[in-house]
């Protein structure tokens, strides 16, 4: 992952957006994934309304960690744009290259932090 920013509302809706890139080492090749910078990618699954949903990342992230499993990978924490130390949680699926948020269980959330590792378990 390179330079994960959210939709940037200064910029046009036509404006092209490279929040990530992706190695492929059969092919030894860097391929970079284009968004436009727009909010959305057509209707939820099973809304009857017209109800956009994202695919670009939340909100700005460095000094996050990243696991990969199955086709998605994880982000956690890390450190916006305002300086604050981040404790939620994006995924990022490989085969429809869609970022979306995770909703964690109960009222616990987990601690904020940065500059961390991560591995999925099971």
């Amino acid at each position: 992952m390179h330079n994960l920013t959210p939709k940037d509302p200064t910029l046009p809706t036509s404006a092209i957006k490279t929040p990530m890139r992706i190695i492929d080492f059969k092919m030894k090749r860097l391929f970079a994934v284009e968004f436009l910078n727009d909010d959305s990618t057509g209707n939820k699954r099973g809304e009857e309304k017209e109800v956009k949903e994202p695919i670009l990342p939340q909100t700005i992230r460095i000094n996050y960690s990243i696991a990969s499993h199955k086709n998605k990978i994880l982000i956690y924490g890390g450190i916006n744009d305002k300086n604050q130390v981040l404790n939620s949680m994006e995924t990022f699926e490989a085969a429809i290259y869609k970022f979306a948020a995770v909703k964690f269980r109960g009222d616990s959330l987990p601690v904020a932090r940065q500059g961390h590792a991560a591995v999925v378990l099971n």
